[in-house]
C-alpha cells in the first residue's frame, strides 16, 4: 500500500491547518504542534561470535511518545485536556502544497490523530501585544498519520497495534500470544 508518489510534485510547506477535538469541533488557534517522535525501544545485544555490541530495535515496543500543542492564548480547551482521568484525542487537518512542475500548486491532505493524556500546561506568559505562548504537552499512547487518505503510520500502544504503510508491523507477534 504505497504512498502515489509523482516526479511531477515537489513537496514544500504545510500552508495550513486546524486542529478539532474527538467531536470534530474546531478547539482554537494552536500556532503549532509538535508531533510525537516514533523511537522503538532497544536492547543490547552481545556475546559469542558478536564482534562487540549490537543496539537491537524491538519492533513494536516503543519508547515515551509526547506531542507539545502551543496554543496563542490560554484557549479554555488547553486547561479541559489537564484532566488526568480522561483521554484526549486531538485531530489535525493540513493542507500539504506541492509546486506542480507542469504550472501552479497542487494540495495533498495530512491526517494527525493524537490520542493520550495530560502531562503539562504551561499557561505562558502576559505581554501587552502579544501571544501567550501557552503550551499543553501529552503522553502520546494512539498516533494515527495520514497522505492523502492512505494511512502512513498507525500506532496504538494499549491495542497492540503498529502498522506502517499498511502493513501490520506486529501480526506475526500478536498471532503467538
Amino acid at each position: 500500500m504505497a504512498l502515489n508518489i509523482s516526479s511531477d510534485l515537489v513537496p514544500q510547506v504545510i500552508n495550513d491547518y486546524n486542529a478539532y477535538t474527538e467531536d470534530d469541533l474546531l478547539i482554537g488557534l494552536a500556532d503549532e504542534v509538535t508531533l510525537p517522535k516514533i523511537k522503538n525501544k532497544t536492547t543490547s545485544v552481545s556475546g559469542m561470535g558478536i564482534a562487540g555490541e549490537v543496539n537491537s530495535p524491538v519492533p513494536g515496543q516503543f519508547e515515551s511518545m509526547e506531542a507539545t500543542l502551543n496554543w496563542n492564548t490560554m484557549y479554555s480547551f488547553a486547561t479541559k485536556m489537564m484532566n488526568p482521568n480522561k483521554n484526549i484525542q486531538i485531530t489535525l487537518r493540513a493542507a500539504m502544497q506541492n509546486d506542480n512542475k507542469n504550472g501552479g500548486y497542487t494540495y495533498k491532505g495530512l491526517r494527525v490523530v493524537l490520542g493520550g493524556r495530560p502531562k503539562e500546561l504551561d499557561p505562558g506568559k502576559l505581554k501587552r501585544a502579544d501571544t501567550m505562548g501557552s503550551t499543553t504537552t501529552l503522553e502520546v499512547t494512539r498516533y494515527l498519520m495520514e497522505v492523502d487518505g492512505t494511512t502512513v503510520i498507525d500506532i496504538d500502544k494499549f491495542a497492540g497495534r503498529y502498522y506502517v504503510d499498511g502493513e501490520d508491523m506486529r501480526a506475526e507477534i500478536n498471532a503467538l500470544i
